[in-house]
């Protein structure tokens, strides 16, 4: 860490402690510090004996500054901070810079991690979250206490984002545990988002996307919603999936009853295998009234997309009426099974 407010390279100095045993441990003194790399060092993550021993995060080191300048910049980039913090159980970030943008595999890996402090507003623009919560199994937000992100126009990636997050909590029959994206990312114009596995196994009851322009698009559509053990209600709000790949989208949910698909497109369709499949509670697919769920928009039309298994298991669903499909299938193995 840095003994003086110079930034230079030459004011670091590594100190390195390995621990007995994972516990709680207080570092007495106060130092002020001024760095430009995350309190780490350069790896922008703890190192392997930190990582074994760390329980609590009370507090991040408050900063300020542009965000210009990733390696230089005096505010912390959070992207990769705690991954793999196996014993992590409780962070609060709320102090953390307000510019801060990239959220790539912050968290990533802390299967042992309860409780997560967001605190306030992010003022960026343009956002990662790639693998953020990514197997954190046991995380469960205070919804409540979820930030926003008020200029958002863009996020760039956000693959697993909560991936396996909560996936192993309780939730009781009559509990609700709702994330909704769209008061979190407010702006009407939110684009190109890519929500490749973004979801699956997650363990909210409720998820609402954000509200994007009809111009605007989610890209990835493969695996997104698929395999979450509390998910019952989805709404997608208007989203316009505009990635070729629609395998598994929305797979083996088993409390799933009702999907709200009110203005969704799906467009340069060229994968649909399994895209409902396994979802024996479906009951309910929302759609305006006059409206259908076109999947007739395909990539290339010599080789259309088969819809094999497409509905396979969803046994408490009693009308499809609502489904345009194209014809030109040559494979419709085991689409209506179950």
């Amino acid at each position: 860490y840095p003994q003086t407010t110079d930034t230079s390279e030459s004011a670091w100095v590594y100190v390195s402690h390995i621990y007995a045993k994972a516990g709680t441990y207080t570092m007495k003194g106060k130092t002020t510090l001024s760095f430009r790399r995350p309190i780490w060092g350069a790896s922008a993550s703890p190192n392997v004996s930190v990582r074994e021993v760390l329980t609590k995060v009370l507090q991040c080191p408050k900063y300020t500054g542009d965000g210009s300048n990733v390696t230089y910049s005096p505010i912390i980039f959070p992207a990769s901070m705690f991954q793999n913090c196996s014993n992590l159980i409780y962070l609060d970030i709320s102090n953390l810079s307000k510019d801060c943008v990239n959220f790539a595999y912050l968290c990533s890996g802390c299967t042992k991690l309860e409780t997560f402090i967001w605190g306030g507003e992010f003022i960026g623009s343009s956002f990662n979250f790639n693998n953020a919560f990514s197997n954190c199994y046991l995380l469960k937000f205070d919804t409540m206490e979820m930030p926003t992100f008020t200029n958002a126009t863009s996020i760039n990636v956000a693959n697993n984002f909560f991936y396996n997050c909560g996936r192993d909590i309780v939730i009781n029959d009559d509990e609700e545990y709702v994330l909704d994206l769209s008061a979190m990312f407010p702006n009407k114009n939110l684009e190109y988002v890519n929500l490749g596995g973004t979801f699956a196994g997650c363990g909210f009851t409720k998820i609402i996307l954000p509200e994007c322009s009809q111009t605007k698009s989610f890209m990835d559509g493969r695996n997104t919603f698929s395999q979450c053990p509390n998910l019952k209600y989805l709404d997608l709000n208007g989203a316009i999936f505009k990635h070729r790949d629609f395998r598994n989208a929305f797979y083996n949910n088993p409390v799933l009853e009702t999907i709200d698909l009110t203005g969704v497109k799906f467009t340069a369709i060229q994968y649909l295998g399994g895209m409902f499949a396994g979802n024996p509670s479906l009951k309910n697919i929302i759609v305006a009234e006059g409206e259908y769920i076109d999947l007739t928009d395909v990539y290339d039309t010599s080789a259309p997309p088969e819809p094999d298994q497409s509905f396979r298991n969803c046994s408490s669903l009693t009308d499809l009426s609502m489904f345009k499909m194209y014809a030109n299938n040559n494979r419709w193995n085991s689409t209506f099974y179950g």
